[in-house]
């Protein structure tokens, strides 16, 4: 079953972590979890971390 969260907006911080971030976005993809927007503020991670969220 897919849970919609319509007018809702994920907001998540990342500092050099980017394989439990794309873990931790992968996890709400499981039971379906749907948001309007996901936004990644990224707290001035390594350039290598950086490139891999783009």
């Amino acid at each position: 079953m897919t849970e919609k969260f319509s007018g809702v907006t994920l907001l998540v911080t990342h500092y050099n972590r980017s394989s439990s971030l794309e873990h931790l976005l992968r996890s709400f993809q499981s039971p379906g979890c749907v948001f309007e927007d996901i936004v990644v503020s990224d707290d001035g991670s390594k350039p290598d971390h950086q490139e891999y969220l783009k």
